[in-house]
Protein backbone atom coordinates (compact mmCIF):
# COMPACT_ATOMS: atom_id res chain seq x y z
CA UNK A 1 0.00 0.00 0.00
CA UNK A 2 1.38 3.23 -0.89
CA UNK A 3 0.02 7.13 -0.38
CA UNK A 4 -0.22 9.09 -3.05
CA UNK A 5 2.10 11.79 -3.09
CA UNK A 6 1.60 13.43 -6.71
CA UNK A 7 -0.49 16.15 -6.82
CA UNK A 8 -0.90 19.10 -8.96
CA UNK A 9 -3.78 21.63 -10.05
CA UNK A 10 -4.95 21.90 -13.49
CA UNK A 11 -2.56 24.71 -13.84
CA UNK A 12 0.76 22.26 -13.03
CA UNK A 13 1.07 23.96 -9.24
CA UNK A 14 2.32 21.39 -7.02
CA UNK A 15 0.54 20.15 -4.29
CA UNK A 16 2.23 19.52 -1.14
CA UNK A 17 0.59 17.13 1.64
CA UNK A 18 0.95 16.78 5.15
CA UNK A 19 3.07 14.46 7.37
CA UNK A 20 0.44 12.37 6.88
CA UNK A 21 -0.45 12.46 3.38
CA UNK A 22 -2.85 14.18 3.52
CA UNK A 23 -3.83 17.31 0.93
CA UNK A 24 -6.18 20.08 1.37
CA UNK A 25 -7.64 21.11 -1.84
CA UNK A 26 -9.31 24.55 -2.29
CA UNK A 27 -12.97 25.72 -3.90
CA UNK A 28 -13.07 25.90 -7.32
CA UNK A 29 -10.09 23.80 -8.42
CA UNK A 30 -9.00 21.11 -10.66
CA UNK A 31 -6.80 18.39 -9.18
CA UNK A 32 -4.84 15.60 -10.53
CA UNK A 33 -3.50 12.71 -8.69
CA UNK A 34 -1.00 10.21 -10.20
CA UNK A 35 -0.78 6.90 -9.18
CA UNK A 36 2.26 5.58 -8.93
CA UNK A 37 1.68 1.53 -8.70
CA UNK A 38 -0.36 0.90 -11.99
CA UNK A 39 2.59 -0.52 -14.00
CA UNK A 40 2.04 -4.82 -14.51
CA UNK A 41 -0.47 -4.90 -12.13
CA UNK A 42 -3.99 -7.28 -12.78
CA UNK A 43 -5.91 -5.53 -10.09
CA UNK A 44 -5.31 -2.61 -8.69
CA UNK A 45 -7.59 -0.79 -5.87
CA UNK A 46 -7.44 2.98 -4.26
CA UNK A 47 -9.02 4.07 -1.45
CA UNK A 48 -10.03 7.70 -0.62
CA UNK A 49 -10.56 9.33 2.74
CA UNK A 50 -12.09 12.94 2.92
CA UNK A 51 -12.65 15.42 5.26
CA UNK A 52 -16.18 16.20 6.43
CA UNK A 53 -16.57 19.72 3.98
CA UNK A 54 -15.26 18.22 1.12
CA UNK A 55 -17.89 18.43 -1.98
CA UNK A 56 -16.08 17.01 -5.59
CA UNK A 57 -16.59 15.08 -8.00
CA UNK A 58 -13.88 12.48 -8.94
CA UNK A 59 -12.71 10.45 -11.70
CA UNK A 60 -10.43 7.55 -12.76
CA UNK A 61 -8.38 8.17 -15.51
CA UNK A 62 -6.06 6.13 -17.98
CA UNK A 63 -3.45 7.03 -20.45
CA UNK A 64 -0.80 4.65 -22.68
CA UNK A 65 0.91 7.43 -23.37
CA UNK A 66 4.53 8.00 -22.16
CA UNK A 67 5.28 10.63 -19.42
CA UNK A 68 7.95 12.05 -21.65
CA UNK A 69 5.16 12.78 -23.99
CA UNK A 70 2.53 13.89 -21.31
CA UNK A 71 2.14 15.31 -18.36
CA UNK A 72 -0.72 14.07 -15.42
CA UNK A 73 -2.24 17.20 -15.73
CA UNK A 74 -2.08 17.29 -19.09
CA UNK A 75 -5.71 18.96 -20.91
CA UNK A 76 -5.21 17.59 -24.36
CA UNK A 77 -7.49 16.27 -26.07
CA UNK A 78 -7.14 12.29 -26.10
CA UNK A 79 -4.23 12.09 -23.90
CA UNK A 80 -6.27 10.72 -20.94
CA UNK A 81 -9.42 8.81 -20.98
CA UNK A 82 -11.86 8.21 -18.42
CA UNK A 83 -12.55 4.38 -16.80
CA UNK A 84 -15.04 2.39 -16.65
CA UNK A 85 -15.28 3.46 -13.27
CA UNK A 86 -18.23 5.96 -12.68
CA UNK A 87 -17.56 9.74 -11.40
CA UNK A 88 -17.61 9.53 -7.78
CA UNK A 89 -19.21 12.34 -6.00
CA UNK A 90 -18.51 13.24 -2.52
CA UNK A 91 -21.22 15.68 -0.70
CA UNK A 92 -19.50 17.63 2.48
CA UNK A 93 -19.79 14.21 5.17
CA UNK A 94 -16.32 12.89 6.33
CA UNK A 95 -15.93 9.32 5.08
CA UNK A 96 -13.61 6.41 2.93
CA UNK A 97 -14.54 5.38 -0.52
CA UNK A 98 -12.84 1.91 -2.28
CA UNK A 99 -12.48 1.78 -6.14
CA UNK A 100 -11.57 -1.35 -7.66
CA UNK A 101 -10.09 -1.44 -10.84
CA UNK A 102 -9.80 -4.98 -12.27
CA UNK A 103 -7.86 -6.32 -14.85
CA UNK A 104 -6.44 -2.44 -15.48
CA UNK A 105 -4.14 -2.22 -18.51
CA UNK A 106 -3.42 0.83 -19.33
CA UNK A 107 0.38 2.25 -18.36
CA UNK A 108 -1.15 5.11 -16.19
CA UNK A 109 -3.86 6.21 -14.26
CA UNK A 110 -5.01 9.44 -13.14
CA UNK A 111 -7.54 10.83 -10.29
CA UNK A 112 -8.96 13.66 -11.51
CA UNK A 113 -10.61 15.64 -8.41
CA UNK A 114 -12.99 18.32 -9.49
CA UNK A 115 -13.53 20.60 -6.39
CA UNK A 116 -16.98 22.24 -6.20
CA UNK A 117 -17.47 26.45 -5.45
CA UNK A 118 -17.78 26.01 -1.81
CA UNK A 119 -16.39 22.39 -1.32
CA UNK A 120 -12.68 22.76 -0.23
CA UNK A 121 -11.48 19.90 2.11
CA UNK A 122 -9.44 17.07 2.81
CA UNK A 123 -8.47 14.01 0.78
CA UNK A 124 -5.62 11.40 1.41
CA UNK A 125 -5.32 8.78 -1.31
CA UNK A 126 -4.35 5.07 -1.22
CA UNK A 127 -3.35 2.77 -3.76
CA UNK A 128 -2.29 -0.99 -3.63
CA UNK A 129 -2.15 -3.33 -6.74
CA UNK A 130 -1.97 -7.13 -7.38
CA UNK A 131 1.38 -8.00 -9.39
CA UNK A 132 0.74 -9.84 -12.56
CA UNK A 133 2.22 -13.41 -12.51
CA UNK A 134 4.06 -14.70 -15.40
CA UNK A 135 4.82 -17.93 -16.72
Amino acid sequence: MRTVTQCYTAAGVPQEPNGSGVFTLANNTTYYFELSEVADRSGLSVHLIYGSTLTAAVTSEGSNEDGSVTSYNDGAAGEWASTAQAVRNLAASAGGAMDHHADWMAARMRYKVVVGATGGGTLKLREHGKVRSYP
